[in-house]
């Protein structure tokens, strides 16, 4: 399942978003809250943060990644994982730069199964 997300300024606004930015979306894996990011400048550092909520709706573990057009302009963190069923996590992406609105964000999710999902998530642990 993939997901295509779309930067936002905080100071710019798209002509096709929708009005409510900070709605959120279920990719039927996951619930994504925003669903379009909202940059904003950040409170410890120079530059710009957003924050994506990821929640696993399902029964099954889902392993996610999220890519962008741009990997040299933008930190995510943490960039990929695994949640069980009903964890969430908070995704963080940083630009020291200028936000261009070409820039695209991608979340890719899969189902797993629970095995995959456990040895997946204890592997990561021990990194």
């Amino acid at each position: 399942m993939t997901t295509l997300m779309r930067s936002h300024s905080s100071t710019e606004q798209y002509r096709d978003q929708p009005s409510n930015p900070a709605s959120s979306q279920t990719s039927g894996l996951l619930h994504i809250v925003p669903h379009i990011f909202q940059f904003s400048a950040s409170k410890v550092s120079t530059g710009q943060v957003a924050k994506v909520k990821l929640k696993n709706t399902t029964s099954t573990p889902v392993g996610y990644k999220l890519k962008t057009n741009a990997p040299q302009k933008y930190s995510v963190r943490p960039v990929f994982g695994v949640l069980m069923p009903g964890d969430s996590v908070k995704v963080f992406v940083r630009s020291e730069g200028w936000i261009n609105p070409q820039d695209r964000f991608l979340l890719q999710s899969i189902a797993l199964g629970d095995e995959e999902g456990r040895s997946f998530e204890a592997a990561t642990v021990n990194v």
